[in-house]
């Protein structure tokens, strides 16, 4: 008895020991992560860092359906979208998408400088179609608010014009990347075996069959708009050791073909268009002249397909950011297995691959909304003639058939229309002003041109190695 009443205040002491021994860790960690921030900032002193409020909002992921799907429905893709300002591409790049695929699950984030609120759109979507859910997310849904005061802030008041861009630009992709990570984690958590394959491109970007470039596929193989789909492709081909969708890759390049914004005839636009919808809201109707299919560097890099659920990374995404969307983790072996500096040196691109992804740039009015882009980047693209395509447009007409002309007029209302009114924002977290920084004009420049520089002799590099994606 003696010995155990002497061990009571050991005990305690011992506890109240390990509690001033923690508090004191705490102290010194925290003072240490303090340094750390005032040395990353005092290293970093060509860019503001921009302190993001803490949001007082829901951060819940918004749901338009809200039935969760699950392995007993249609299996389909699921596609990662960040816009800014896109809602005229928006209706048309839902339903061309779901009607191609087919789209089921859609997480699109919203850039919080957007002057417009997708929400009336992905709700009109996400209420009609039943085999489709959508998810909405802010910020604060893929950004922690540490990551969050680390994105760079903008140049100084009387900064020019184009180191703006370059700054607004940074921002975005800043986000794209941590939003790439988050949204391709989410859709491997979900681990529901009708959705494995994800898109990763923006709304101005869409994914067709290369049926008239590939040597390998024959365009006999590829449905028809309305009586087939990618799916329906992947599924009859993945065990042709050929395929691209062969396992084991964990990724499927598409290569990119640029539309310009040359007009053809109204007859030739209006040509196999369905009655009752006006064939020039639709850019992949209005738009039928691209650049040649052997210049590819106008196109740009390809963008990939990513499967999930064959990713190394059955942990998640979430912690590493995406290095950019054409080669999102060359790093743990997710798309190493394809080379995307391989058709900038041949015809790979157009000769072996049986998808394409249309790149429109659509009208200046289009091209200018909302990006403070210049004109003299709309004018260097605008006007290509390397070759003409119709192979989209049947899309359109199949889409009314399944789902009749009242109903898709009501998906499609404001396609191509940057004035379409969707109404006030209402969003708090959306239509946040630009912010000025008080870091000298001349630090900024110097550091874009460093930055510059830096990308230049890191291109140089992968084209002497001829890869990208080498760990």
């Amino acid at each position: 008895p003696m010995a155990t009443n002497l061990t009571q205040p050991t005990k305690r002491r011992k506890r109240k020991f390990s509690a001033v021994l923690f508090l004191a860790l705490v102290s010194i960690t925290s003072v240490a992560l303090l340094s750390l921030g005032a040395f990353f900032v005092s290293g970093h002193k060509s860019f503001a860092l921009l302190e993001l409020p803490e949001l007082v909002l829901p951060t819940t992921p918004s749901l338009f359906n809200a039935e969760p799907l699950s392995d007993t429905d249609s299996p389909g893709f699921a596609a990662c979208l960040l816009v800014k300002d896109v809602n005229h591409w928006l209706p048309e790049w839902i339903a061309y998408h779901h009607m191609f695929l087919p789209l089921t699950e859609l997480i699109v984030a919203v850039d919080p400088h957007s002057i417009q609120s997708p929400r009336p759109i992905l709700d009109r979507f996400g209420s009609t179609i039943p085999n489709l859910r959508i998810d909405m997310w802010h910020d604060a849904d893929y950004i922690s608010s540490n990551r969050r005061k680390g994105i760079p802030d903008y140049p100084p008041k009387g900064a020019p014009p184009d180191l703006w861009v370059e700054m607004i630009r940074e921002r975005y992709l800043f986000r794209q990347n941590w939003f790439m990570s988050k949204c391709l984690s989410e859709v491997q958590r979900r681990k529901t075996n009708r959705t494995e394959w994800v898109l990763l491109h923006d709304a101005d970007e869409f994914v067709v069959f290369n049926r008239r470039g590939s040597k390998v596929w024959k365009p006999d193989s590829m449905p028809k708009y309305g009586k087939g789909t990618l799916l329906d492709y992947i599924l009859a081909t993945q065990h042709d050791e050929q395929s691209p969708f062969h396992g084991p890759e964990t990724c499927v390049p598409m290569p990119r073909l640029l539309f310009g914004s040359l007009e053809s005839s109204l007859e030739q636009i209006n040509d196999g268009s369905p009655s009752g919808l006006d064939a020039r809201d639709f850019a992949t109707m209005r738009y039928r002249h691209h650049v040649s299919k052997t210049d590819l560097q106008a196109s740009g890099f390809v963008k990939p397909l990513v499967n999930v659920l064959r990713s190394p990374q059955t942990g998640g995404f979430h912690n590493t950011p995406a290095r950019d969307p054409h080669c999102p983790y060359p790093k743990p072996g997710i798309c190493r297995g394809y080379n995307i500096m391989q058709h900038l040196k041949s015809d790979w691109s157009v000769s072996e691959s049986p998808l394409v992804m249309n790149h429109y740039v659509g009208s200046w009015e289009s091209f200018n909304f909302g990006r403070r882009w210049f004109l003299e980047r709309f004018n260097e693209t605008r006007d290509v003639s390397g070759g003409q395509s119709d192979d989209i447009r049947p899309w359109l007409g199949a889409f009314v058939k399944r789902f009749g002309l009242t109903k898709a007029k009501y998906l499609l209302e404001g396609s191509g229309d940057v004035n379409y009114d969707y109404g006030p924002l209402n969003d708090s977290r959306l239509g946040i002003r630009y912010e000025e920084s008080n870091v000298p004009l001349e630090k900024v420049l110097a550091a874009v041109k460093a930055k510059k520089e830096a990308a230049k002799q890191h291109s140089a590099r992968l084209v002497t190695k001829g890869t990208i994606g080498a760990a």
